[in-house]
């Protein structure tokens, strides 16, 4: 196996003097070879396999971190989600009140006082005419012409293909108002979820959670507290302390556990680290049977029959970080005890702290102290039993009354997760719907009249050059996406006509065309010839004469074109009143929402950095695994 080498750590393979060092054998003269041999591979393994925890420890410190930076990242999310809600609504009267204009619009072109058809070429072709070329134009009555159309030419037998791009001034377009997103690959769920919370205690190398008893009563919900079995345990999310990080408990079991409640008595004492012997000096009172002691410095006794009024036997008994958690009074006795008080009269009234040693009673306890204290005050009560939580690892210090979160983790979060896999690229752009609130690195309300569609983009690709021509071109731009358009028509007094001349008689006619409508013309000047059989194999076919145009007359009127002028004047009014009402509400809450996406963004690529290291470290150890396991199973007992 080749040394490993690191910026910044010390290597010892090759020091005789550390202690793992390959070669420390060779300082050892009563070895044979073949032993030395046998010792040097030993020592390998042991590297291997330290070096294999060390990484195991690592990836889990990894995943704990993940599992509590995601539940911040879904603090954010609830927020966001939150405003979210807040934007569509205000969007959504502007759209409906657009289409409300298109309808006032479309309404007079129905009743023919407008008109929206228009001419509009679609198509080019030279074909034979006799023993000429001549040039064919495809005309198509079409509604609005926003049309994009194809031109084909042949140009020594081949086709050229334009795409160009017929617009009608007469045309109103319109985008409709909506939400958009742009999401990394980074803006992800990473598993963990925060479950509940609880006010709970636990004591210091304990694997019992006390859970209070209120988070099981009815006025905790209807679920009460909710958990299951591998659900893990923290007492922060931000910095936790009783259980650190690569050492987050998950629950093993639920039982119950003996405590006080109901608190009867305080009472002052001083214990030390280890016993059992809690010596009373000061306040309180102590039941010996129909006997209550009253402590004081000057001791009274006198008889009661109120049996729960002071310590007694069976009594629970508790005081935070000094105390486990379950502690009761098993018995009552006296002792010597020497203890520090302050005495304000000592030395002529300077006082002075001074020690003083007495016969005291003492309450024999069920559990050691787990800290020191003198002249504590210790909490009296009930002994009741509480529901609890056992997990799988003992707490590292001592908490009463913390508020412990449930965290349901990820199922392997870093399986199968490409580390190397760009957290930036590509981008997703999409619109914010009522199914996916909370989406994306950041949001803005659009009306860009732009298709409404999901869509990636590589933005990484995205880049400016300008051409030897001087002309700037863009690669890979933004793909257009947004809320879609409504699109009408203002419509104007000309109507679409097949204008024909008549052989006898004087004057000419005409025929309306209809939307759809094609119609095949030779290319004349200003006369165009129509060709009703543009498949004849000499590209002229049969027909007569004519010239497409337009008319000023309408082909009949249905409705009142006064009223219908006015309603579209009502509808674009109310159309600004509405706009100018909800559109800066809207706008303030997506800038609301963008804010925190920003800050939410910087913590998903913490997330993602924690994620790629994890499944990099995952992807080492199965390596290192694999090393071990062939070392293992070659008997390498000797090289000799």
């Amino acid at each position: 196996m080749s040394p490993e080498f690191k910026i910044g750590e010390v290597n010892n393979y090759f020091s005789q003097s550390d202690a793992n060092s390959i070669f420390r054998v060779d300082a050892d003269d009563t070895l044979t070879e073949d032993k030395k041999d046998q010792k040097r591979v030993e020592i390998i393994v042991e590297n291997l396999e330290k070096k294999i925890k060390d990484k195991t420890n690592q990836r889990e410190q990894l995943l704990d971190q993940l599992q509590l930076t995601d539940l911040q990242i879904d603090q954010y999310d609830r927020l966001i989600i939150e405003i979210d809600k807040k934007v569509q609504p205000f969007l959504d009267p502007i759209n409906t009140q657009i289409n409300a204009v298109k309808a006032a619009y479309d309404a007079r072109i129905a009743a023919g006082c407008a008109n929206s058809l228009k001419w509009v070429a679609v198509a080019w072709e030279t074909r034979g005419y006799g023993s000429n070329k001549k040039q064919f134009i495809t005309y198509e009555c079409q509604r609005n012409a926003l049309q994009t159309v194809t031109r084909q030419e042949r140009i020594d037998g081949s086709i050229e293909i334009i795409r160009t791009g017929v617009t009608d001034p007469a045309t109103i377009v319109t985008g409709y108002y909506a939400y958009k997103f742009y999401r990394k690959p980074l803006n992800r769920d990473y598993g963990a979820n925060l479950v509940d919370v609880f006010t709970g205690s636990v004591g210091t190398g304990s694997t019992i959670l006390q859970v209070e008893q209120s988070e099981f009563d009815a006025t905790a919900g209807d679920d009460g507290l909710e958990f299951k079995i591998g659900d893990e345990i923290t007492d922060s999310i931000e910095s936790p302390t009783l259980f650190a990080l690569g050492s987050l408990p998950a629950i093993v079991g639920v039982g119950s556990t003996t405590t006080f409640s109901g608190i009867t008595t305080t009472i002052q004492g001083s214990i030390s680290v280890g016993s059992t012997i809690l010596s009373l000096v000061g306040f309180g009172t102590v039941d010996t049977g129909n006997v209550l002691v009253r402590l004081n410095t000057v001791t009274n006794q006198f008889s009661s029959t109120a049996a729960d009024f002071g310590a007694k036997v069976g009594s629970g008994i508790g005081k935070t970080g000094i105390l486990p958690i379950d502690t009761t009074v098993i018995a009552i006795g006296t002792g010597s005890t020497t203890y520090e008080y302050y005495d304000a009269t000592f030395n002529s009234g300077i006082g002075s702290i001074r020690t003083e040693t007495e016969n005291v009673m003492t309450l024999v306890l069920s559990s050691a102290a787990i800290g020191s204290t003198s002249l504590g005050a210790f909490n009296v009560g009930i002994v009741s039993f509480t529901p609890s939580l056992i997990l799988s690892k003992a707490a590292t210090g001592t908490g009463s009354g913390v508020q412990f979160s449930i965290i349901r983790p990820a199922k392997d979060p870093d399986r199968d997760f490409d580390f190397q896999k760009n957290p930036k690229d590509p981008i997703t752009i999409g619109l914010i719907t009522e199914s996916n609130l909370g989406l994306g690195h950041t949001s803005i309300v659009v009306n860009n009249s732009e298709p409404t569609r999901t869509i990636g983009w590589h933005q990484v690709r995205n880049y400016t050059f300008r051409q030897s021509n001087g002309e700037v071109r863009e690669y890979d731009p933004e793909p257009t996406q947004g809320g879609g358009r409504a699109v009408y028509h203002s419509g104007n007094q000309e109507w679409p006509v097949l204008k024909r001349t008549k052989t006898t008689g004087i004057g000419a006619t005409y025929t309306y065309a209809f939307e759809g409508q094609r119609v095949v013309v030779r290319s004349t000047g200003s006369n165009s010839v129509i060709i009703t059989d543009p498949d004849s194999d000499d590209g002229v076919g049969t027909g007569l004469g004519s010239n497409l145009t337009v008319v000023s007359v309408s082909p009949g009127v249905t409705g009142n074109c006064t009223t219908l002028a006015n309603n579209i004047t009502t509808e674009n009014a109310a159309l600004v009143t509405i706009t100018n009402q909800n559109l800066p509400e809207a706008n303030k809450f997506a800038a609301q929402a963008r804010a925190l996406r920003e800050l939410r963004d910087d913590m998903e690529l913490d997330a993602y950095g924690m994620l790629q290291a994890s499944a990099a470290t995952r992807k080492e150890i199965d390596r290192l695994t694999v090393l071990l396991n062939e070392l293992k199973d070659q008997e390498l007992e000797s090289y000799g």
